[in-house]
């Protein structure tokens, strides 16, 4: 990976950082793992120092737009989905993908519809039949922090997952 490619990345997980500081509330530990460190691009803790329901991993990159997303979606795409949730594993975390292209708004991926009333949500159907659902971040940021606490294990603590009725 070239050093402008690198840069581009590093400055997205510092716009992603910036964004949850200023929405998670106070208390909350936001920061991004350090070079050489392996793991998801940004770490996040609750107040009791425990670590946040979510690895956090974030793609910025010139030529994305959410059409990628529709109109397939791409295998950049789901090469950086499969990273996010194998990173997640890793962490016994769930996944979170952020994503974002150059004068393109933020979009976040995951597999729980974390959307409201408002804005523009996408259902993605991955080959293993589970919905990923995807928003743009200005819409649901402020929600993030209310899905604390709950995950597919205990999903009677939170949002119900999409039912898939028809595949791809």
């Amino acid at each position: 990976m070239g050093s402008q490619s690198r840069g581009k990345g590093a400055r997205g997980e510092r716009e992603v950082a910036t964004l949850l500081r200023r929405e998670l509330p106070e208390g909350w530990t936001v920061e991004r793992f350090g070079t050489g460190e392996s793991g998801h691009d940004v770490r996040v803790l609750r107040p009791d120092g425990a670590p946040w329901t979510w690895a956090v991993e974030v793609k910025r990159y010139r030529d994305f737009s959410v059409g990628e997303v529709l109109r397939g979606p791409s295998a950049r795409w789901h090469s950086w989905w499969a990273q996010a949730v194998e990173q997640a594993l890793a962490a016994s975390r769930e996944p979170i993908l952020f994503t974002r292209g150059d004068r393109r708004p933020w979009w976040v991926w995951s597999r729980w519809d974390l959307g409201g009333p408002r804005g523009v949500s996408v259902q993605v159907i991955t080959e293993e039949r589970r919905p990923i659902m995807g928003h743009r971040l200005d819409d649901v940021v402020g929600e993030l922090a209310h899905f604390e606490g709950w995950t597919p294990d205990n999903s009677d603590n939170g949002p119900t997952p999409i039912i898939i009725r028809n595949g791809r």
